[in-house]
């Protein structure tokens, strides 16, 4: 299991300069594993975001929300088979 955080940041916009935006902290799970089936097999689990944090973002103040995006869970799994 993983845990990651990013503390708030500020992330200026392109097209207009002059706009001050700031993206709210958040806090992300996820999973990896991985099973070895035999010498030739082997199996890879991958889940990201498990619980569906938001990205927020604050214009021009970090008192002032003005965007909330989620993106939801996301899951992987790949087969490796070797020749």
């Amino acid at each position: 299991m993983i845990y990651k955080y990013r503390s708030e940041y500020f992330q200026q916009f392109i097209s207009t300069p002059g706009l001050i935006r700031y993206v709210g902290d958040t806090d992300v799970v996820e999973i990896k594993a991985s099973y070895k089936v035999s010498d030739e097999i082997s199996i890879k689990l991958e889940g990201i975001n498990l619980f569906d944090e938001p990205k927020r973002q604050f214009i021009p103040t970090t008192s002032s929300q003005s965007e909330l995006n989620t993106y939801g869970p996301r899951f992987f799994m790949g087969l490796r088979y070797k020749l």
